[in-house]
């Protein structure tokens, strides 16, 4: 049995974390913690940033992949601090045998200006790292499911006068 810290924000990297995980092979029983950090610097800021919002992104992906995964176990978290420092603890107390974190792909001024939590990661953490890069085609791909979920409910609010989740 391993343990998987898989860390996720609430954006399509996130989302990028969870469908590698769906597809690909793990040992039976893998224990997965989804790690989702609240930044210091964002706590005043937009509100997909919030804990609520964290919390139903992490609820709706823990769902997709113990249905996608049923003998695994999926636990999630959500801590408030540095993304560095908060995954980097929790690959130590945990421990996790693997850490999965996503690359933002920052230009060399912005990551030296922000620093780049997968580096440091890679860098510091005392288990494996696996980085998830997104391709053109995944962010294409996600971009038209995006806009076709939208279109879809812009038709089915003007027909039935309901939201859409």
């Amino acid at each position: 049995m391993s343990n998987v810290l898989l860390a996720i924000d609430c954006s399509l990297y996130g989302k990028a974390i969870s469908d590698f995980v769906a597809n690909h092979r793990w040992s039976p029983g893998t224990n997965f913690k989804m790690l989702h950090v609240l930044e210091s610097e964002n706590f005043n800021k937009a509100e997909k940033y919030s804990r609520e919002s964290a919390s139903l992104f992490l609820s709706r992906h823990q769902h997709k992949l113990q249905q996608l995964l049923p003998t695994m176990n999926i636990s999630t978290d959500i801590c408030d601090g540095s993304a560095k420092e908060e995954i980097l603890a929790a690959c130590s107390a945990w421990p996790a045998d693997m850490v999965i974190v996503g690359s933002h792909g920052l230009a060399s001024l912005q990551r030296f200006a922000r620093g780049s939590v997968s580096l440091a990661v890679m860098l510091h953490a005392q288990c494996s790292v696996l980085v998830v890069r997104l391709s053109d085609a995944y962010q294409t791909r996600e971009a038209n499911l995006e806009v076709k979920t939208a279109d879809s409910c812009s038709r089915s609010e003007a027909n039935e006068g309901s939201g859409c989740y």
